[in-house]
């Protein structure tokens, strides 16, 4: 054997015997294995409180998401948003609107949003101008429609911004948002961060929270399964989309239907939509066109934690489909979202029955 030859084979002899440890007895016991680390799920669903910032349109938003104790880690879940009315924020409905204790009851994820500021001026008191004391305002809002709309809440001028507060102007101090947009993307993150149900996501709102809930029902008929609004009328144009239900609720004593129909209490009783037409024109006729339901409702009165909640029920499609729209007078309710507190009613006891049992197809 060549020499070179000789060498190669002593090399490749010599690694063969340390690779098998010098024997070549095949009774050798295994090398013992790495224990394994489970893997957990990135996904999922832990009870308790959550502030969220996101940023949506080159705009930093923020929402306060709160998974109730009975909430599995791993099971989808139905989510509620809470949307506040003006110059209100979701800290207030985390707190007050008893959804929380809703969540922990039946086992829910409820996203207590944020809308942004503007300086904006509102006809508060419906003699057509801006100019009467308290009309012009710095404070959260919704992109409910008019917002913006110089007919019907025109935004502030830059004169009128320099006499702002330095505070008040860093609170106005970035475009306007669509936030329809900015609720896209808090599902976007929902979807990505917790274990939902994406066929069982609801919206309520409270006043200017229950016009932009509403315009949910226009643009997003099929992201929510149902939608509910406390004391806010739809403020666009219906375009009718996917047959969804809707519950509508008014405080009989809210005095924001003074400026509309003259009245400091609507009568809670079945002649209330003949008796008083702007309730039916404003609050009721825009959202039958929206929901393809005929005009035709069977009336009941309940009493609810001592008061009176009469309900107008409207169940006659005109799609073939199955969906309805209530809408209830509350009994002594002023303009406020109850609570159990404030008023006898707790209104997320009112909804959660109603949005259960909905859901997308």
């Amino acid at each position: 054997m060549p020499s070179t030859s000789k060498a190669l084979y002593v090399i490749a002899a010599a690694a063969v015997l340390a690779g098998c440890g010098g024997s070549s007895s095949s009774d050798q016991p295994a090398a013992p294995t790495a224990p394994t680390t489970p893997t957990v799920p990135s996904v999922r669903n832990t009870p308790g409180t959550t502030t969220q910032a996101l940023t949506v349109g080159g705009v930093g938003r923020s929402f306060m998401r709160y998974v109730g104790s009975p909430v599995g880690s791993n099971t989808a879940v139905p989510v509620v948003f809470m949307l506040h009315g003006t110059s209100q924020e979701g800290l207030d409905f985390y707190t007050d609107s008893k959804w929380r204790e809703k969540a922990d009851e039946v086992g829910l994820i409820v996203v207590f949003a944020n809308a942004l500021s503007y300086c904006y001026s509102e006809d508060e008191n419906g003699d057509g101008d801006f100019v009467d004391p308290g009309e012009r305002r710095v404070s959260t809002k919704w992109t409910h429609g008019p917002l913006g709309d110089p007919a019907q809440m025109p935004f502030c001028t830059a004169a009128e911004i320099a006499t702002l507060s330095a505070q008040q102007r860093a609170l106005i101090d970035h475009p306007f948002q669509d936030d329809v947009l900015y609720l896209d993307a808090v599902i976007a993150f929902l979807k990505t961060n917790n274990v939902i149900d994406e066929k069982r996501i609801y919206a309520a709102g409270f006043s200017n929270g229950a016009s932009f809930a509403s315009r949910l029902a226009v643009e997003r008929s099929q992201t929510f399964a149902a939608i509910a609004a406390h004391a806010g009328p739809l403020q666009v144009p219906p375009v009718p989309g996917r047959t969804l239900s809707f519950m509508a609720t008014l405080g009989a004593k809210d005095d924001k239907i003074a400026v509309t129909t003259g009245l400091a209490q609507l009568p809670v009783s079945p002649s209330l939509l003949t008796d008083v037409p702007a309730i039916k024109s404003k609050g009721i006729t825009p959202m039958l066109t929206q929901l393809r339901l005929a005009d035709a409702n069977t009336y009941d009165v309940a009493t609810v934690s001592g008061k009176r909640v009469a309900t107008f029920a409207f169940r006659t499609s005109l799609a073939g489909a199955s969906n309805e729209y209530t809408f209830s007078i509350i009994e002594d309710n002023f303009h406020q979202y109850p609570n159990g507190v404030n008023h006898p009613v707790v209104m997320a006891n009112l909804l959660w029955p109603f949005f259960e049992t909905k859901r997308l197809p």
